[in-house]
């Protein structure tokens, strides 16, 4: 495996958040909370993010694979 392929490999699973994936797509986050919605990009793992300091404050933010948003 040359080292451009792997490059290549660990680029293509990196974890993008909602607004990540949003920009990497050039649309808005409101399109791509509708392109989720209709099953066209489903997350591949979630992140519990904290909010302020109580853990009532946590919300899950759904991860996509830069493969998969460039797909």
């Amino acid at each position: 495996m040359r080292e451009g392929d792997l490059v290549e490999l660990v680029a293509a699973d990196t974890p993008l958040g909602p607004d990540q994936a949003a920009t990497r797509l050039g649309v808005r986050r409101v399109e791509f909370d509708w392109m989720v919605k209709l099953t066209w990009i489903r997350a591949a793992e979630w992140a519990e993010i904290e909010i302020g300091t109580s853990r009532a404050g946590a919300v899950g933010v759904p991860l996509c694979h830069t493969a998969d948003v460039a797909a």
